[in-house]
């Protein structure tokens, strides 16, 4: 798990860990054209306000393939698929653009605690 404030994985491959693939807590991280699959827990899993997840690839994770709590959180041009739990898993207000989540056991899309702007999603 990274603690604190402005954490970023940039270009990476986080597989197969016995826990979370990416653990972030406070605001704005940010995961970046990096791929997150077969983790045990959440693939990406970011604790607070104004987290970013762009084009990334997060699949076959035991939980929720990108967890996103709190609000002001945004998914572009990424992919979560076949994961344990939901595809995405959103605070509101916020931002998912470009989304594709299929085959997720928990469902495609979950949002709470608000609106979030969706547009060009594939659920």
């Amino acid at each position: 798990m990274e603690d604190g404030c402005c954490s970023f994985l940039v270009s990476s491959k986080v597989e197969n860990s016995g826990a979370d693939g990416v653990d972030m807590d406070s605001c704005c991280n940010f995961v970046v054209e990096s791929t997150v699959a077969g983790n045990v827990g959440a693939g990406v899993h970011l604790i607070g306000n104004d987290n970013l997840v762009t084009s990334s690839k997060v699949n076959g994770n035991g939980g929720d393939g990108i967890f996103l709590s709190t609000t002001d959180n945004q998914i572009t041009s990424s992919q979560s698929t076949k994961n344990g739990g939901a595809g995405a898993n959103v605070g509101c207000p916020g931002a998912i653009t470009g989304l594709t989540a299929k085959s997720n056991a928990g469902g495609s899309l979950l949002t709470s605690g608000g609106t979030c702007t969706q547009l060009n999603n594939t659920l």
